[in-house]
């Protein structure tokens, strides 16, 4: 079932608007949406920025086709930067590698058109579909970092393929999955806040 969810985190006054763009992983399928990794990312980034405001915006489902659109309603908010976590079912289904390069990369271009920063998820390829295509998805987020798009390495590193850390699909992270995901999370933000001369 496909759902949309908000997600604020308030503060007296915003300085910094981030908002993640993403699917069931972002939505937090099969959790309470507040031990989901964007509800465990802001309280850790609480601690380092304290205005700031983090949307959590998520289609269950959701195919990187569906992020240009997307973007249009978010942009009519003031926004500061978009984490793109889109690609992940467009992996799941097989969908050709090329087509997601061109989707993330039009999403890229429409928030440069807006100057609004973006930032892209790495996905990776489960190991049971072979070294072919698991080669070729990897080549789209290399493409993608040569012409200077920013790439937030596998979130979900340490997560997937580990039972303990999935609902019983063994796609989705169990609370204990977010954890993991947040704390990846927080170690790559702390340091690209620090670069931007935020922290």
């Amino acid at each position: 079932m496909k759902a949309i969810f908000f997600l604020f985190y308030t503060q007296f006054c915003f300085a910094y608007h981030m908002v993640i763009l993403g699917d069931s992983l972002t939505e937090g399928y099969g959790v309470n949406k507040h031990k989901a990794y964007p509800a465990l990312l802001a309280e850790k980034l609480k601690t380092e920025l304290q205005e700031i405001k983090i949307t959590a915006s998520a289609v269950s489902g959701s195919l990187s086709s569906s992020g240009p659109s997307r973007l249009k309603w978010i942009l009519k908010q003031n926004v500061d930067l978009v984490v793109i976590e889109l690609g992940a079912n467009d992996i799941l289904r097989g969908l050709p590698a090329e087509q997601l390069e061109q989707n993330l990369l039009k999403m890229v271009e429409i928030l440069a058109d807006k100057n609004v920063s973006a930032l892209v998820t790495e996905m990776k390829t489960p190991p049971n579909y072979g070294e072919a295509k698991q080669q070729n998805y990897a080549a789209v987020y290399s493409r993608l970092q040569k012409q200077g798009v920013q790439i937030i390495p596998f979130m979900l590193e340490g997560v997937a393929g580990e039972k303990k850390y999935n609902l019983d699909d063994g796609i989705h992270p169990n609370e204990q999955g977010h954890q993991k995901i947040a704390e990846n999370l927080y170690q790559y933000f702390k340091k690209y806040f620090q670069s931007k001369g935020l922290l």
